[in-house]
């Protein structure tokens, strides 16, 4: 019983500790993780665009620096001597540039910032054939520049009058420019910047991490793609999450197997408070059953006898003595028939009786109880038939033990209301006073037997009148609250 026992424990600890937290840990830890990672995109792509964004904002000023000087060199009427005088004295003021030069509309550079090797011819760039065409500026993908050897990217403005082509303005921008100036302005990120082509122009900071996030954005100045890299979740990070996860399913699933086993406890208290109960009234019931008849033969000789003696002994003194014996014999005799009830109450046969009629016949004993005590009693008038399957002597019994119990309450005075009513199929009896009322604590005792607060009580009259009720399938229940008074309820099947 006992292996049993540890087995159903260690079954439901497993269903509602053990699976429980694995499903809670699995999808907290995935909830956490998605959420980490849309964080870390979102910030990648924040990163990104602002990278894009300042990578347009350089080339926008760089592209701004080239025009105004093809505007002075249109001003100057492209006048040789000014535009080398223009191209080295710029070249010194902004180390974005590798290099300015002038060239022909035919392709030839004739002036440089940079000293010229030899003759370059720039026909073949795609860039500078571009810009002669759409007459606006343009820029190249990365190469190598053929002045300084350097990897650049070059911007070609035309310079124009009248509609017609003077020549084309180049500068060469130095990429380690641009990556330096994306360094300053980078945090934990990794960037990498690829040009129309697909060709890598540089990346700063690799992450070793192959699981980092990425985002992409595209520059709108030059077709060029800045991706950001951020490192993923950590190792530590993903296990600090993971103890957590644990920790807060343990203590979720444990407080819910705490609160299932102090349920089943209570539970099983109940179940074995209902079972001491059912053994008690059956002892209880056999005892009565065999002693009520054997109290009885004897209890009818002692009265027969006390009746002949008093018709004897006529002093007064003598027949006070014997009235009390007779009023005694009278109580034994009540409780006595208690016992019966409450050990065979099946003897008597049931049948439909109108409850109505049932009350009708009870009502002049309450009233005249009542009246001793001063209590006013309201009783159902003008109902239609209700009709139960019961035995008449038992519900009468069961009437007058509640109603007794209200008077007995109510030594002073008060009101007794009565109430009969249909609900749901069942018939509902009502019996309220406005007595003194039974404390909390022993409401749960009431139908215990021989548990009474009474002086003379016998602690049997409502074990009985629950007993008679159950038999018939039907409840019974108090309400009370001291010095306010008393509400029993009795529910009895409707007949048919």
């Amino acid at each position: 019983m006992t292996n049993h026992k540890w087995f159903n424990h260690l079954v439901l600890y497993l269903f509602i500790v053990v699976i429980p937290s694995i499903v809670i840990t699995s999808t907290y830890m995935q909830f956490v993780l998605e959420r980490e990672r849309d964080r870390i995109q979102q910030s990648a792509q924040v990163y990104a665009s602002h990278h894009a964004m300042n990578i347009d904002s350089f080339i926008g000023e760089t592209i701004g620096r080239l025009e105004s000087m093809a505007l002075l060199i249109s001003l100057e009427n492209a006048d040789p001597g000014r535009i080398e005088e223009l191209l080295v004295g710029t070249h010194g003021k902004d180390d974005r540039f590798s290099g300015f030069y002038w060239v022909s509309p035919q392709g030839d550079i004739l002036l440089g910032s940079n000293q010229l090797p030899q003759k370059i011819n720039l026909m073949d760039r795609e860039y500078f054939k571009a810009a002669l065409s759409t007459k606006k500026t343009t820029i190249s993908n990365a190469h190598l520049g053929r002045v300084t050897g350097r990897y650049i990217v070059s911007v070609a403005t035309p310079v124009t009058k009248h509609d017609q082509v003077l020549g084309v303005l180049i500068g060469s921008v130095r990429l380690d420019v641009i990556q330096e100036h994306l360094s300053a302005l980078k945090k934990e990120e990794e960037i990498t910047v690829l040009d129309g082509t697909g060709q890598e122009l540089f990346l700063i900071e690799k992450k070793e991490n192959d699981t980092s996030i990425a985002a992409t954005v595209a520059t709108s100045r030059i077709p060029w793609l800045v991706t950001v890299r951020l490192s993923n979740l950590s190792l530590e990070w993903r296990f600090s999450v993971l103890l957590i996860s644990i920790g807060l399913s343990f203590i979720i699933t444990h407080i819910l197997f705490l609160l299932i086993k102090y349920y089943q406890l209570q539970r099983q208290i109940r179940l074995e408070k209902l079972q001491n109960d059912a053994q008690k009234m059956e002892l209880i019931g056999g005892l009565a059953a065999s002693t009520a008849h054997e109290i009885r033969n004897p209890l009818t000789g002692i009265k027969g006898l006390t009746k002949l003696l008093s018709e004897r002994h006529q002093d007064k003194q003598d027949q006070f003595y014997f009235s009390i014996i007779q009023q005694e014999i009278d109580r034994i005799n009540s409780i006595v028939s208690e016992l019966l009830v409450l050990g065979k109450p099946t003897v008597h046969e049931s049948s439909e009786n109108n409850m109505l009629d049932i009350l009708a016949e009870v009502v002049p004993l309450i009233e005249s109880e009542a009246h001793i005590s001063k209590v006013d009693v309201v009783v159902p008038t003008n109902l239609s038939p209700i009709f139960v399957n019961c035995s008449r002597d038992l519900m009468k019994q069961v009437i007058l033990n509640l109603t007794k119990n209200a008077l007995e309450a109510m030594p002073n005075g008060g009101r007794l209301s009565i109430t009969l009513d249909e609900s749901y199929g069942s018939c509902v009896l009502v019996i309220a006073d406005t007595g003194q009322g039974i404390p909390e604590k022993s409401l749960d005792k009431i139908f215990d037997p021989f548990f009474t607060l009474k002086k003379q009580g016998t602690g049997l009259g409502l074990v009985v009148c629950k007993r008679i009720i159950e038999m018939y399938k039907g409840t019974i229940s108090v309400k009370s609250q001291v010095d306010q008074g008393t509400q029993v309820t009795v529910t009895l099947p409707l007949d048919g």
